[in-house]
């Protein structure tokens, strides 16, 4: 059973499941019940030469109003539009914030092939900026997610000796559980053009996110079946960069290869309890450096009456 986050009307906790998830079965035993397989990785080629002097240089990387540029922004959104495109009830909320540079969101009725899971929008963080690559960028000074936006912007807490990281944004809810709810759950899709040549070379954008309550504490829900984070290392990451169209992700490297991949849409489902107050932060950031671009859809944020043990993240059908 599903609906909207924290909607008020009793009969929506009679709705049928929304989303991504199995829409034919009221009772099903997890979110995304009879998604289809995910599909092989695109072969791994490793970074040249170049490909490493420009990240060392900052080569074609973005800087927003460097060298007296004047960046136009055709969007800045607020973080309760942010929310409100995720459908949360925000008559709910207890707090909220967004902190990172405001070119690095934007609420979205669509980005290419990629479309709401529920809804007519979906909200968008980027360790760039926002829509790179596509004409609904909120920052059209912004060429591509393959140059990069470098905010130049170390991450709070981040040593820039000892694992640096950079262009953080973070999007925070607090919320009650209503009565009779003992999950949340929403649906997200991870896209970088990170991959390939970066696979495990530390050179890394990430999602996590944690869950905060005083029955349940993550520091991260959101990972693969073998613990990893959301980041081009993961076993989640197959989505190749033809079925990326529209994104600024559908990035060929010449040779009938992808510079960019995705992991698909996915889906995480984590325990709570009613009448907590329950802390969510959404987390994406750049290990390493600030350039190649990652982008993050994140939509159909809900609570369920469904029980889980621990967090789960599964990809849709």
């Amino acid at each position: 059973m599903n609906r909207p986050l924290f909607a008020l009307s009793s009969a929506l906790l009679l709705a049928s499941a929304a989303g991504c998830e199995n829409q034919n079965s009221l009772a099903a035993a997890g979110p995304c019940e009879g998604a289809s397989a995910m599909t092989a990785a695109p072969n791994v080629r490793l970074p040249s030469s170049q490909d490493l002097w420009s990240r060392t240089n900052g080569k074609n990387v973005y800087r927003p109003n460097q060298d007296g540029m004047s960046a136009t922004s055709n969007a800045v959104v607020s973080v309760d539009a942010l929310l409100e495109a995720m459908d949360v009830e925000m008559d709910l909320v207890e707090t909220k914030s967004i902190t990172g540079n405001s070119k690095q969101s934007g609420v979205f009725e669509a980005m290419g092939v990629l479309e709401p899971t529920e809804g007519d929008t979906m909200a968008w963080i980027s360790t760039g900026v926002a829509g790179a690559g596509t004409s609904q960028s909120v920052d059209s000074s912004s060429t591509g997610t393959q140059e990069g936006t470098d905010f130049f912007a170390l991450c709070p807490g981040s040593d820039i000796f000892e694992n640096p990281e950079w262009d953080c944004v973070t999007l925070s809810v607090s919320f009650e559980v209503p009565s009779g709810m003992h999950s949340v759950r929403f649906d997200f899709a991870f896209m970088s053009s990170e991959y390939p040549e970066f696979v495990n070379l530390g050179f890394n954008d990430e999602f996590t996110v944690s869950l905060s309550s005083p029955t349940n504490n993550y520091d991260n829900i959101v990972f693969d079946d073998n613990g990893n984070m959301v980041n081009i290392d993961s076993a989640f990451f197959d989505e190749p960069c033809s079925g990326l169209a529209g994104t600024g992700f559908d990035i060929d490297d010449g040779f009938g290869g992808c510079d960019a991949g995705g992991t698909g849409l996915l889906s995480t489902i984590a325990p709570v309890e009613p009448g907590e107050t329950v802390s969510l932060k959404f987390n994406l950031r750049d290990r390493g450096d600030g350039s190649y671009d990652s982008g993050l859809m994140i939509d159909n944020l809900a609570v369920r009456s469904q029980d889980v043990d621990e967090p789960e993240t599964d990809p849709c059908s």
